[in-house]
């Protein structure tokens, strides 16, 4: 039974996986060491951006009986009417938020742990939207 309830979540789970992967690569290679504008603005963009493109996807897939998260579909379906879309929307505007404060305290040359951890919210938010638009494409969604 918890097997089952695990690979419910193998989608998640690869999207993680993966994303760390990336991010500690690039984490050992010292990408995050130094400030650069462009990079700095280039991950803050991506952090506010990207979680708003999920909602996009993610409201396609619902409309089109797609989605495969099964976190989501449980959020939306089993709270009170219109209250698990809403979270949905408010969990995605904090992670946008939490991206603009994070470049905001992470500009500074000493402060690289802002920096990682954004850099970690944007390969995670890249990796997801990606892969979904990705599946939307091959399923006809979009």
């Amino acid at each position: 039974m918890w097997l089952e309830t695990l690979l419910c979540f193998k989608e998640f789970f690869l999207y993680t996986f993966f994303s760390l992967i990336i991010w500690y690569t690039l984490y050992r290679r010292g990408a995050f060491n130094t400030v650069g504008r462009i990079k700095h603005y280039l991950l803050v963009g991506i952090g506010i951006v990207f979680p708003l493109v999920d909602i996009i996807e993610t409201k396609l897939a619902l409309e089109n009986n797609y989605e495969g998260n099964p976190l989501v579909i449980w959020c939306i379906s089993n709270l009170p009417n219109g209250y698990g879309w809403n979270l949905f929307i408010l969990i995605h505007l904090s992670i946008s938020a939490s991206a603009f404060c994070l470049g905001w305290i992470g500009k500074s040359e000493e402060n690289i742990g802002p920096r990682v951890t954004l850099a970690l919210l944007d390969v995670f938010c890249v990796f997801v939207v990606t892969i979904n638009a990705l599946l939307m494409k091959l399923y006809g969604i979009i």
